[in-house]
């Protein structure tokens, strides 16, 4: 099959090169010239275990491609995938809709024939039918197909993930895109991978349910932690006792500071904004994000009260307990790649170019956070995840230790959380 995959960042990337390795014939597009010369030359400007290989057998053997070139790409598409970013937009916490549209309408533009149009970017629920409206408005003459496939990778284990999932969830209303992607995923159903034919709202609810779901075990195992230090008990015991349990597992039962990364913060923030929208409040996660704040608060005034007041206008200024990821990156960076396309905002952006006296990232997770503790505006708060679910979070006081983990543990990926004044 000939797929496209529109965005060339974490998922789009991973995804693109296992299908590639399933045998499909596999174009990754993206509108960012600096990034496709790299991944062209063959330098990969994220971290992964064993993607550069996986890239270089799949560029090879000519299944794999990389290009700017859109209309090229999806006139010979079988199916198209849209895997662009949706960040958390600034001042309501909704995510960020208008890299997936924009991408959306380039794609119907560029498109000569039928296509299934899938999903895999986290959308809010109901952005595949506007999408799909969006589409038949803009291409009338065509039949076109839209699906919702939700990722469900983790950074430093995501080739195992795609190729060995939990399960495969496709929202698909017509047969025709049903029959497509049973065929995409054929590898994985061979090997008795159950694939979950949904509705399209039902699958954009499943990853934010999921996510959620996490996060609130992170967030229910910390409350228990509270409770134990003030009545004389052990949290690893009381967590390795429900973790023995089949009904709740082990994972996500470690007590720590709270969750992390590129996807928890947006994730939970935007789930509970739909709720509100919709008339269906989600207490059990609105509180979850209160927990978080009121963690951050807490450290933060044991530290320093000029801090945690800032750090309160932030959040408050920013949306309802939103945690903005202003940073995420992966190391070890790549030699020549952009501050912007590390997921930068773009105004650390400008701070890092010119504190930095170039537009090139440093090679190296702990040079970088040294750098951004010399920028005008420091963080306040570093939280990292090592890909497996372990979150840990560095305030300035002992942001060293962050130099060192980065260190300590070279071969996972990293991502940080800034949260900035």
């Amino acid at each position: 099959m000939h797929v496209v995959m529109i965005g060339t960042g974490y998922v789009g990337l991973v995804s693109g090169t296992c299908f590639a390795d399933f045998g499909h014939h596999v174009v990754c597009v993206d509108n960012n010239p600096e990034k496709i010369e790299l991944l062209q030359n063959g330098e990969i400007p994220i971290y992964e275990p064993g993607l550069d290989l996986m890239v270089a057998k799949n560029v090879a053997a000519g299944r794999l491609v990389f290009t700017q070139d859109i209309s090229a790409a999806v006139a010979k598409a079988d199916v198209v995938f849209i895997a662009v970013g949706t960040p958390s937009r600034r001042g309501d916490g909704h995510a960020d809709l208008q890299y997936v549209f924009a991408a959306v309408d380039e794609v119907a533009d560029a498109m000569i024939k039928s296509t299934v149009v899938v999903t895999k970017s986290t959308v809010p629920v109901g952005t595949n039918r506007k999408i799909e409206v969006r589409l038949k408005e803009r291409r009338p003459d065509l039949d076109i197909f839209v699906a919702s496939n939700p990722e469900f990778l983790r950074e430093g284990s995501a080739i195992e993930d795609f190729k060995r999932p939990d399960r495969i969830v496709v929202g698909a209303e017509t047969t025709h895109a049903q029959t497509v992607m049973e065929r995409l995923y054929r590898p994985l159903r061979l090997n008795k991978i159950p694939l979950m034919t949904t509705g399209l709202e039902t699958a954009e609810l499943i990853k934010y349910a999921s996510n959620a779901f996490l996060a609130t075990k992170i967030s229910f195992i910390n409350e228990m932690a509270n409770l134990c230090e003030q009545v004389g008990a052990n949290v690893q015991d009381v967590a390795r006792g429900m973790g023995s349990d089949n009904r709740i597992g082990p994972k996500f039962l470690h007590a720590g500071p709270g969750y992390g990364g590129s996807c928890f913060p947006k994730d939970t923030l935007a789930l509970v904004k739909t709720g509100r929208d919709h008339n269906a409040p989600i207490t059990i996660v609105e509180q979850v994000l209160v927990e978080y704040r009121s963690y951050l608060s807490t450290e933060f005034q044991a530290r320093d009260p000029q801090l945690r007041q800032a750090l309160e206008a932030a959040l408050d200024e920013a949306g309802f307990l939103a945690q903005e990821p202003f940073f995420q990156a992966h190391r070890p960076f790549k030699s020549g790649l952009p501050w912007r396309e590390l997921g930068l905002d773009a105004r650390l952006a400008q701070v890092m170019e010119k504190r930095s006296g170039s537009d090139t990232a440093y090679l190296h997770q702990s040079e970088a956070i040294r750098h951004l503790l010399s920028a005008e505006a420091g963080p306040l708060a570093v939280t990292t995840g090592t890909g497996s679910g372990k979150t840990e979070t560095f305030l300035l006081p002992v942001i060293q230790n962050a130099i060192e983990d980065s260190v300590r543990f070279p071969q996972s990926g990293l991502t940080a959380l800034l949260v900035y004044p």
